[in-house]
C-alpha cells in the first residue's frame, strides 16, 4: 500500500503551532478639587495593548500539508486602543430642589498593525515555519494597518423636587472617523420623567405594605457606529497568480478589487420611546419592575449584496428604517422567610417584535438580501419542504405549448418535495417563501436560591419560546461530507422506508433548500450547592468569610431537537455546549 495516502487524523490537531499572546493594560484616573462648592472634575485613562504570535506548520502527514509538500504561515498582529474621559460634575440643594449637572468629553482611539507570510512545497518538514523563504510554490507576504477615533460631548442635567418628581435632560454629539467626510458627527438628544408616586401623600394608607411604585417616562436617541474603517473608500487588495501551465508556470500578482466603498455612510440613529414602573411591596418581599418600549431605528447599517455585474459583491449601506416594539418584566419574590429558611425566586420574561419599515426610500421587498417590508429583519427565506416524492407520485405536468416537463427538476422517489407556493403547476424560484424569524416570540428565565442555615442552593432555568432554526445536519448536502453521525439521519427514505421523516441521501436537494423546524426550549443552566462556615470559626482562621460550593453548568435542555444549543449556520467552526462540573472555594479577608 503506498504509504503517502495515508494521513494520520490527529495531525492535522497537532499541528506544529506556537502561539504567543502578551497583554498590557492600566487604567487610572485623577479627581480635581475646584474652589467652588458643588464643583468636582474626573479624569479617567485606559490604555490596553495586544500582541499576537501565530507560527504555523502542516506538514506532510496532515490533510492540509500532503498536497502541499508542507505548508507554513506566520501572523503577528500588534493592537492598542486608549479612552481618555473626562467629566466635570455640579451638584447643589436648595430645600426640596436638587439640581446636578454633568459635561463629558471623551476620545478614544484604536490601531491594529498585522502582518504575515506563507509558503508550501518545502524539501523536507525539518524546519517547521522557521524558514518560510525555502517553501518553492506559493509565497505570500501581506501586511495591512486599521485605525479609528471617535470624538464625543456630552451635558446632562438632573432636577428632582423632594424626591417625588425627577427630570433629565440630556445631549450628546458623537463623532466617528470611518464615516464619510459630511457624516462624521451625529446629535443624539433624549429626555426623561420620574414621579415617586408612592411619596405622594394620597398613599399615605398603604404605607405599611408599599416601599415603592415610580413611573418612568423617556424618549430619546442613540447612535450605532458598527461598521470597519474604510468602508467609505474604494479599495484594492494584491492577488497571486501562475502565468504559464504546468511546471513552467511563474508566480505573477495584480491589483484586484477588495469592495467599492460608499461615501455616503453615516450613523444609524434609533430613537426609543419607554414606559416603566417600578415597585416594591411588603419590605421588598415582592419588587420588579415593568417596561414597555417602542423603538424606530433609520439610517440602519447593513452590508447588502448587490449584482455581481458592479465588480464586487457586497457594499455597506444606509439601507432603511426598522420598528420594535416590546415588553420587559422583571419580578423577585422572597416567598417563604423565617429563622432557619428563606426561599427566594426571580422571574425576567422579555418580548419583542420588529419589522422593516423601508428600504432605501422605498416600498420594494429586497429579496436578494432577504429583506422584507413589514416583516422581521432576520428570517429564513427558502423553499418549503412539504414531503417526500413517492412511487405513484405525478412527476409531470402539461404545459402551455402541450408538452410534459418536470414539476420540480431532477425530482424522484425519495426526493423532498418543494411546496408549490404560487400554485402555477411547477417548481421555479418564485415558490420561496418567508419559512420564519431567526428571533424568538419571547425569552423567560427563572431563578430560585433557597438558604437553611448556613447552606444554600441555587437554580438558573433559561426559557427560548418558537424560534425557527435551519437544521443543518438533516439537510441532504451534509450527506456528502461524511463527517456526521446523527441519529436521527437514520429516518431516511429509502424504498423500503417510504414513511420517513428525511429525504433520500443519494437525493440533490433542489436549488439549494433546507430543512426547518419551530421548536421551544426550556435550559437547566446552572445549579450550585453551597455551604458557608460558621463566623467564629472563619475570624479564628484570620478570615473574614469562608464557603465552599459544587456546580453544574448546562445539565439538561428539554427540547425535541437534538443538540439545539449547537445550531448555527456554521457546521464546523463551533464548539458544543459542554456539561461542565466546578467544585468553588471562595475566601475573603
Amino acid at each position: 500500500m503506498d504509504q503517502s495516502l495515508i494521513i494520520n487524523p490527529m495531525a492535522n490537531v497537532n499541528a506544529d503551532q506556537d502561539q504567543t499572546r502578551r497583554n498590557f493594560f492600566i487604567n487610572t484616573y485623577a479627581d480635581i478639587l475646584l474652589p467652588v462648592k458643588g464643583l468636582s472634575a474626573r479624569t479617567t485613562f485606559g490604555y490596553n495593548y495586544r500582541s499576537d504570535f501565530t507560527g504555523t506548520y502542516y506538514g506532510r502527514d496532515t490533510k492540509d500539508g500532503r498536497t502541499a509538500s508542507g505548508k507554513a504561515s506566520i501572523n503577528n498582529e500588534h493592537y492598542w486602543d486608549y479612552t481618555w474621559e473626562n467629566l466635570l460634575k455640579y451638584n447643589r440643594e436648595f430645600g426640596k430642589h436638587r439640581f446636578d449637572a454633568t459635561g463629558l468629553f471623551s476620545v478614544q482611539q484604536t490601531q491594529k498593525k498585522t502582518s504575515k507570510s506563507s509558503a508550501e512545497s518545502f524539501v523536507n518538514d525539518d524546519s517547521s515555519y522557521h524558514n518560510i523563504n525555502a517553501g518553492e510554490k506559493n509565497k505570500t507576504v501581506g501586511s495591512g494597518l486599521s485605525e479609528t477615533s471617535m470624538l464625543s460631548y456630552m451635558l446632562r442635567l438632573n432636577y428632582s423636587y423632594a424626591g417625588k418628581y425627577m427630570l433629565t435632560l440630556t445631549g450628546r454629539s458623537d463623532g466617528y472617523s470611518a464615516f464619510g467626510a459630511n457624516n462624521k458627527y451625529a446629535f443624539f438628544p433624549s429626555v426623561a420623567a420620574a414621579w415617586n408616586i408612592a411619596s405622594e401623600s394620597f398613599m399615605e394608607n398603604a404605607q405599611n405594605w408599599l416601599d415603592q411604585l415610580k413611573l418612568r417616562v423617556s424618549y430619546g436617541s442613540n447612535g450605532n457606529q458598527a461598521i470597519n474603517p474604510y468602508q467609505t473608500l474604494d479599495r484594492l487588495h494584491l492577488t497571486n497568480y501562475i502565468w504559464g501551465d504546468g511546471g513552467a508556470g511563474v508566480n505573477g500578482a495584480y491589483l484586484a478589487n477588495d469592495g467599492v466603498g460608499n461615501p455616503n455612510l453615516k450613523w444609524e440613529t434609533t430613537q426609543t420611546f419607554n414606559v416603566g414602573i417600578d415597585y416594591s411591596f411588603f419590605n421588598g418581599r415582592i419588587n420588579g419592575n415593568i417596561e414597555m418600549y417602542v423603538a424606530n431605528t433609520k439610517d440602519l447599517l447593513m452590508k447588502r449584496t448587490v449584482p455581481i455585474m458592479n465588480g464586487y459583491k457586497t457594499i455597506w449601506d444606509n439601507v432603511g428604517k426598522t420598528r420594535n416594539k416590546g415588553v420587559e418584566f422583571t419580578l423577585n419574590t422572597v416567598n417563604i422567610r423565617n429563622k432557619d429558611f428563606e426561599w427566594s425566586t426571580g422571574i425576567i420574561f422579555s418580548l419583542n417584535r420588529d419589522k422593516i419599515v423601508d428600504l432605501r426610500g422605498d416600498k420594494k421587498d429586497d429579496i436578494t438580501n432577504k429583506w422584507f417590508i413589514g416583516k422581521p429583519l432576520r428570517v429564513y427565506y427558502d423553499y418549503d419542504v412539504d414531503g417526500i416524492w413517492q412511487e405513484g407520485d405525478k412527476f409531470t405536468y402539461t404545459a402551455a405549448d402541450g408538452t410534459e416537463k418536470e414539476i420540480q427538476k431532477g425530482a424522484k422517489p425519495g426526493s423532498a418535495k418543494v411546496k408549490d407556493a404560487d400554485g402555477n403547476g411547477y417548481i421555479d424560484s418564485n415558490d420561496k417563501v418567508i419559512i420564519g424569524s431567526k428571533n424568538p416570540s419571547f425569552l423567560m428565565s427563572m431563578s430560585n436560591t433557597l438558604t437553611y442555615k448556613n447552606f444554600y442552593l441555587s437554580f438558573l432555568l433559561n426559557g427560548t419560546f418558537k424560534v425557527t432554526r435551519e437544521l443543518n445536519e438533516a439537510n441532504i448536502g451534509s450527506w456528502s461530507y461524511n463527517l456526521y453521525n446523527y441519529l436521527h439521519n437514520a429516518d431516511y427514505w429509502t424504498p423500503e422506508h417510504t414513511n420517513s421523516k428525511y429525504a433520500s441521501p443519494a437525493y440533490n436537494n433542489f436549488d439549494g433548500h433546507s430543512y426547518y423546524k419551530d421548536f421551544t426550549y426550556i435550559q437547566i443552566k446552572n445549579i450550585t450547592l453551597g455551604y458557608n462556615f460558621e463566623k467564629n470559626f472563619v475570624k479564628k482562621l484570620g478570615l473574614s468569610g469562608l464557603g465552599v460550593n459544587i456546580s453544574v453548568e448546562n445539565p439538561y435542555t428539554f427540547c425535541d431537537i437534538r443538540s439545539v444549543l449547537n445550531y448555527d449556520n456554521s457546521w464546523f467552526a463551533s464548539y458544543p455546549t459542554a456539561r461542565s462540573y466546578v467544585l468553588g472555594l471562595n475566601l475573603s479577608f
